[in-house]
């Protein structure tokens, strides 16, 4: 199965064009991206068991469909491992309504803690601790990536700095 972010690159959103073989290629993308949002309201409805409050008619599911497929290209949910965070964080929030799609999309966004990244307050003053001992390189760090900005920051300005 092909990723979203390829079926969505292939899309030809220019609506004069006379092109059968683009139109064709239009028309197959088009099966794929609603096959996708067809899975997307699947597992929704299958989590949220409360979905028919919000879509209770197949004209609102129809045009609920419309407005997902538009908000996630605009907001670049493109990939299955996005969509898989999304659906993550939809079983692990109590609650039984089907979500709206800008709820969905900061769903399928990583936050810090979907990376095992700390708060950036937290890594500052990680990083700040840390310039202060011998050799910072050996210390025990949160994650490489806090160790990595402090070492590009440079030890001695986090040093001046704290």
């Amino acid at each position: 199965m092909e990723q979203a972010t390829q079926i969505v690159s292939k899309l030809s959103f220019n609506p004069g064009q006379q092109d059968i073989h683009n139109n064709q290629n239009q028309a197959l993308n088009q099966q794929q991206t609603e096959k996708i949002i067809n899975r997307v309201f699947e597992q929704l409805q299958a989590i949220r068991p409360a979905w028919k409050l919000s879509l209770p008619d197949g004209r609102a599911e129809a045009m609920a469909k419309k407005e997902w497929t538009k908000a996630f290209i605009k907001n670049g949910i493109l990939s299955f491992e996005q969509l898989r965070l999304g659906f993550d964080k939809a079983r692990s929030i109590d609650d039984k309504y089907f979500p709206d799609p800008g709820t969905f999309i900061k769903w399928c966004t990583p936050q810090l803690e979907d990376l095992g990244l700390p708060e950036p307050a937290t890594a500052y003053h990680e990083a700040c601790k840390h310039a202060h001992e011998l050799t910072p390189s050996k210390a025990k760090w949160s994650h490489q990536a806090v160790y990595e900005a402090a070492k590009q920051t440079g030890f001695f300005e986090l040093k001046s700095m704290a």
